[in-house]
């Protein structure tokens, strides 16, 4: 990071700074919305076309190229989004300029990770109504995914793309529970898990538990005591 000697007015003067980051690219849903919205649709398709061919290839050879890619990018999306939830991890910003196309954590502010578990927490200061709130951030993400199919119309058929959007929230909630049942240490998955994890997050919420410190200290108990505290949740 190199600072400057460029006042910066925010809440208080601060310095101005250039923060490089990187990135394994920085091509966003707001690039597809830029030339969508300026009635650029000869670029929108040749974004489309290098988007395919370098990140992802396999793409190529599907019926509907550009649906497919759309596809890749709802699962990506969704993945990225349960890593978040799972780790208590507020991004801050989300925008369609800070979703990058490969479902990487990309371009966040005032990100922050949750200290108590709640489930409203909000970590950017200037976020009054709580937009990108952490228990907002899946809605959002489809929010998103649903603006850049409406850029993507020039080249894939609106049902399609209506159809691709159903998979976000059955990918998301598969994925999440995945990564939950292994922070409580569960083997098997059961109809149940989902009651099992909404119990015990009601109980961290209402006695304000350090989210991250609670599988911390569970990881640290012997299997018979761990599973009589699961019992008792």
């Amino acid at each position: 990071m190199m600072v400057t000697d460029t006042p910066v007015y925010r809440e208080k003067v601060e310095q101005g700074a250039l923060l490089l980051r990187l990135a394994e690219t920085h091509i966003r849903f707001g690039h597809f919305e830029h030339f969508f919205y300026t009635e650029q649709h000869d670029h929108l398709q040749h974004l489309a076309d290098k988007v395919i061919e370098w990140h992802f290839p396999q793409c190529q050879q599907a019926k509907q190229p550009y649906l497919a890619m759309f596809e890749r990018i709802i699962a990506l999306t969704a993945d990225m989004i349960a890593h978040w939830q799972a780790k208590g991890f507020a991004h801050g910003v989300m925008n369609t300029d800070n979703m990058s196309i490969l479902g990487q954590t990309f371009d966040y502010g005032p990100f922050g990770f949750m200290d108590d578990y709640e489930p409203g927490y909000i970590c950017n200061h200037s976020d009054y109504q709580g937009r990108y709130a952490f228990n907002n951030q899946p809605s959002i993400a489809l929010w998103n995914l649903t603006a850049l199919a409406q850029a993507l119309t020039p080249l894939i058929v609106r049902a399609d793309l209506e159809r691709a959007l159903e998979q976000f929230t059955p990918r998301l909630q598969s994925q999440y529970s995945a990564h939950m049942r292994a922070k409580f240490g569960l083997v098997e998955k059961y109809p149940e898990d989902s009651a099992f994890f909404n119990d015990s997050f009601a109980l961290m919420e209402s006695e304000g538990v350090d989210y991250t410190r609670f599988f911390r200290a569970l990881s640290c108990l012997d299997s018979m005591i761990a599973l009589r505290l699961l019992i008792c949740l």
